[in-house]
């Protein structure tokens, strides 16, 4: 019988992370870790200051300076350690193409200032372009505006309530969609060649990551077992590495089939 492309690739993920694991592991765990870190600093220093309900992560009130300045530092902080996020995915990408992977590998971008600048800028850029279209089709957000009451009812179990939960389900859907169009490719050629330019990679890109859109989501799809599980947090340990070096093998074969800046 005939294997699927997606049974391929995850052959051969796995057979590029034997050797590998513990490293991907404690990249991915440091990422987390960092980044957990920062979020319960944010909650800290919001509470300390009186501006969230600490129970309910709640702002007393959004648009006051101080709230904002707080919120403006956590998004800098994120996005000047996000190169880290980078870090994590190139480990994975040298997996997935030497089958090697070092655990320096994490703080690959931060070497050298060109490097981690245009970096920054690369992470900032696609952040945005990101944030823009799902934004833009963000239905639960529209329905809290349009019909705040309604939308924000005690939960019950009826018609209105399931209506509410289908539209969160499907902008989170869509987010996903988003993500897999206008990120995830972008960030699999940073990965897998760091010459590539912010023009190429972001922008360019755009027409490659509809065409081969198709191959993401079939890959994903394949995983839904797995990420079932990460339900339970701890299979996450070995979900999000497999699927990160799966995603850049795949990756790594439609860019050479596309003559593009994947590989070097």
């Amino acid at each position: 019988m005939k294997m699927k492309t997606e049974q391929m690739i995850r052959r051969q993920a796995r057979a590029a992370m034997k050797g590998n694991m513990s490293k991907l592991i404690a990249a991915m765990g440091f990422v987390a870790l960092t980044f957990l870190t920062i979020e319960y600093i944010k909650y800290f220093v919001l509470h300390l200051t009186g501006n969230i309900d600490f129970q309910s992560g709640e702002a007393f009130d959004s648009r006051s300076v101080l709230y904002l300045g707080i919120i403006s530092a956590y998004v800098v902080i994120v996005l000047f350690l996000s190169p880290l996020l980078n870090g994590f995915l190139k480990s994975a990408a040298n997996t997935a193409q030497k089958k090697k992977c070092e655990s320096t590998d994490l703080f690959y971008y931060f070497k050298g200032a060109g490097r981690f600048f245009k970096t920054v800028l690369y992470n900032l850029l696609l952040g945005m372009l990101y944030f823009a279209v799902s934004g833009a089709l963000n239905l639960s957000g529209y329905m809290d505006v349009f019909f705040h009451s309604w939308y924000n009812q005690a939960p019950a179990w009826n018609v209105d309530s399931f209506l509410v939960v289908l539209a969160g389900v499907v902008t989170a859907f869509i987010r996903i969609l988003v993500f897999m169009i206008f990120v995830h490719y972008p960030l699999m050629a940073k990965a897998l060649n760091d010459d590539i330019g912010i023009k190429d990679g972001v922008f360019s890109m755009l027409a490659f990551s509809v065409k081969n859109f198709r191959h993401i989501f079939k890959l994903a799809f394949s995983f839904i077992g797995w990420f079932a599980l990460c339900f339970f947090v701890v299979p996450a340990i070995y979900v999000i590495p497999y699927f990160s070096v799966a995603s850049l093998t795949s990756a790594k074969w439609l860019f050479a089939l596309d003559k593009r800046g994947g590989e070097k």
